[in-house]
Parts: structure tokens; sequence; C-alpha cells
């Protein structure tokens, strides 16, 4: 199940990062104005783990919201929206 908020910023192990279902080949993250923050691949991982950090390495600005689009291993497509909390 997605979390709908994430809290990377407490490092409390709870919401600090997402792990994907086994299905999941591709992440993308959105900010709500369609702009691409996050792409990442599984490669030869078993599971994709997201740690809510953008492209450069920094964590995501508290607020949203945020976009995630799943492409999993049969080329479906799922989307979830989500905030990051501080």
């Amino acid at each position: 199940v997605m979390p709908k908020f994430l809290t990377p910023y407490r490092a409390d192990g709870i919401n600090d990062k997402v792990v994907f279902p086994a299905n999941v080949e591709a992440i993308k993250v959105f900010n709500s104005s369609g702009q691409e923050l996050v792409h990442l691949l599984k490669n030869n991982s078993r599971v994709l783990v997201w740690d809510g950090k953008d492209s450069a390495g920094n964590l995501f600005e508290s607020g949203g919201p945020y976009i995630i689009q799943m492409i999993q291993n049969d080329n479906k497509v799922k989307y979830h929206p989500f905030v990051v909390v501080k």
C-alpha cells in the first residue's frame, strides 16, 4: 500500500521511504506543475526503493501534492498522489 504522505525529514523509520511492489520496474515523480523530479529504474534489484530525494540527492520540499508514476512489468502505468511532511 502506497503512503499518502512521506516523512523523510523525521528519519524515524516510519514513512521515510517507499518500497514498491516487486512488479514495479520504474517510477517517475512529478510536482504539481508536471515537472519530472525523479526517474528511477529497478535494474537488477528485487524491489525498487525511493528515499524521498530528487535526482540531485536533495530531500523533497515539504508540501505537494506530488504524483508518483509507477511503470509495472506488464507495462501498466499507475499513478499515486502524496505529500511530503516535515
